[in-house]
């Protein structure tokens, strides 16, 4: 069950019902957001590193906040509060993760 609140009442960005989606469609969107995390996590991971906790954290702050979302913003807001986002850019922008894995999985 979603708590209502200013967010899911209606007039934030995130309400269902602003998306024309009914209160329950919303309930399980975590577990449904692990799962297509799970599907993908595999893509991210390299001989030597494992990654795939930066690609949820990255997801995970696209889906929930309603603006201003840069790396320091999303590694403050997901992972911890004196995060500078360096390690969520560096995945983003140098890590050997090969996009075309997740070409194919889609």
């Amino acid at each position: 069950m979603v708590p209502m609140n200013k967010e899911t009442n209606g007039s934030g960005v995130f309400a269902p019902r602003r998306w024309g989606l009914p209160a329950e469609a919303v309930g399980d969107l975590a577990d449904r957001l692990w799962r297509v995390w799970s599907r993908f996590r595999h893509c991210f991971e390299t001989k030597t590193r494992d990654t795939a906790g930066y690609a949820r954290f990255y997801l995970r702050g696209l889906l929930t906040m309603a603006k201003q979302r840069n790396y320091a913003n999303i590694a403050r807001r997901v992972i911890d509060p004196d995060d500078d986002g360096q390690n969520v850019q560096q995945f983003m922008s140098d890590s050997p993760w090969p996009a075309q894995a997740i070409f194919e999985q889609i």
